[in-house]
């Protein structure tokens, strides 16, 4: 289980020997939208990632997290104990890992972290229950970077 590249996206092997993706996150609303309708995107994300369960024992706290939904990818912060916070349309929500997959692979997202994992958990945290939702400029993906950045955006240094 070495290092390979699947379609110019760096993977590693987990325990179960299947690839554990990690899918660079854009951050501007455009960029966001084209990777949750891009094919080969929605294809990795189906075929690749984690089932609750597993994530349960695998994802580390602070990790920001996303599952492929039909038309969009959602975002999350995994705080530990199989707890995410995640922001809804109806504002920010903690919930179980079973609840934020909703039957779909969990996927680690590759973004910088500015702050510790705790200090990112806090961050999540200190916004529960805000509701000032919008899917171009304040969405669940834009909560996730600020929560590791401190920034809403994040542009990878490469694309693909």
């Amino acid at each position: 289980m070495g290092l390979f590249d699947l379609d110019g996206i760096l993977t590693d092997g987990n325990l179960t020997g299947m690839p554990k993706i990690k899918i660079k996150t854009k951050g501007s609303p455009l960029e966001n939208m084209a990777d949750a309708i891009d094919p080969i995107s929605i294809v990795k994300r189906n075929v690749f990632g984690l089932s609750s369960s597993e994530a349960k024992t695998k994802l580390k706290k602070g990790d920001h997290i996303s599952v492929q939904r039909v038309g969009y990818t959602h975002h999350g912060i995994y705080i530990g104990h199989g707890r995410v916070i995640h922001y809804l349309e109806d504002g920010v929500r903690e919930n179980s890992l079973y609840d934020f997959a909703d039957g779909y692979n969990i996927h680690v997202e590759d973004t910088p972290r500015k702050y510790s994992k705790k200090e990112v958990v806090k961050r999540a945290q200190s916004r529960l229950y805000e509701n000032d939702y919008n899917v171009l400029w304040e969405n669940c993906e834009q909560f996730a970077i600020w929560c590791r950045t401190g920034d809403k955006t994040y542009s990878s240094p490469s694309t693909f």
